[in-house]
């Protein structure tokens, strides 16, 4: 005669039930670290694929490399914006955004899922407003200072490098009939002086990078608003430095955290990646190798 099972009693089972949560407790922030690990060395690899890019771009093009962002008309009339995410996407994706301009836009956006351009895992778009632009926010900004800190002062004015300028597509990119008054492309050698130091392109919420107050003269600070610390709640409305500070960092990091912190991910001209803070990737656009930036 077979004896009856013992089943577990209420207590037993709240006890297990208690072990469990604690375990999942401890094992919950682990975790998601080891998934933010994960989220930046993809990030790292979507980088380093966007450097070779404009490597293979400036062999094309004599040796040029892309402006960040350029405003201009066709010769026929028509103002169009063609930004540098268009410009190397043909070396990145087999796809010529350039051929037809008036599809840009629907081309952009049909690549996001599918290129390493629009590839950061942690990138959300719901983080910026969403508007007729969206299209064209890659979740990696490309700065334009390429001269700083070696020519004068007033070639690191926004204005004076975003290249508004007339585009000759019928003599393919970048032939251009510049603005005098505003910019030009910028040859790879000039990028690539102090190259190990120069930052070229790094996590932010819109594909051109500007900034203030350090490219008119003044000081970058921990008092200045970067991405996702901006007022009011759409970030980046407000946001001096258009860089993603705190995009790899753990849920709730202080905005002073990211300053000093590297939660960020970095191209160089030289073509290497690393993690960098705030004040890292502001020193290394304005004075590379050097440090202005202050606390």
């Amino acid at each position: 005669m077979s004896r009856p099972r013992k089943a577990f009693t209420l207590v037993e089972l709240l006890v297990v039930i208690g072990i469990i949560a604690v375990l999942i407790g401890i094992l919950m922030p682990a975790l998601n670290a080891a998934r933010r690990q994960s989220r930046s060395v993809k990030c790292m690899g979507n980088l380093r694929t966007i450097g070779q890019a404009f490597y293979l771009y400036a062999q094309n093009y004599k040796g040029m490399w892309p402006v960040a962002y350029q405003d201009g008309t066709y010769p026929t009339g028509g103002f169009v914006s063609v930004r540098w995410t268009d410009r190397i996407a043909p070396y990145m994706t087999g796809y010529n955004l350039m051929e037809n301009m008036g599809g840009m836009k629907t081309n952009e956006a049909a690549l996001r899922d599918s290129s390493a351009i629009w590839g950061c895992p942690e990138w959300t778009r719901l983080e910026v407003p969403v508007d007729a632009n969206d299209y064209a926010r890659p979740g990696y900004t490309m700065q334009y200072f390429p001269l700083s800190p070696e020519g004068p002062g007033a070639s690191l004015g926004n204005g004076n490098l975003r290249n508004r300028a007339y585009i000759d597509n019928s003599k393919g990119h970048p032939s251009v009939v510049p603005d005098p008054n505003t910019g030009k492309y910028f040859s790879q050698s000039i990028w690539c002086k102090k190259g190990s130091d120069r930052l070229l392109v790094a996590d932010g919420w819109q594909p051109f990078l500007q900034m203030a107050p350090g490219p008119y003269g003044g000081t970058f600070t921990s008092d200045n608003t970067w991405n996702p610390y901006t007022t009011p709640i759409m970030p980046g409305t407000n946001a001096d430095f258009w860089v993603d500070g705190g995009r790899h960092a753990k849920p709730n990091t202080s905005k002073q955290a990211t300053y000093k912190g590297k939660y960020m991910n970095a191209l160089f001209c030289d073509g290497h990646v690393s993690a960098v803070s705030v004040m890292e990737a502001y020193n290394a656009i304005i004075t590379p190798g050097k440090e202005t930036a202050v606390p």
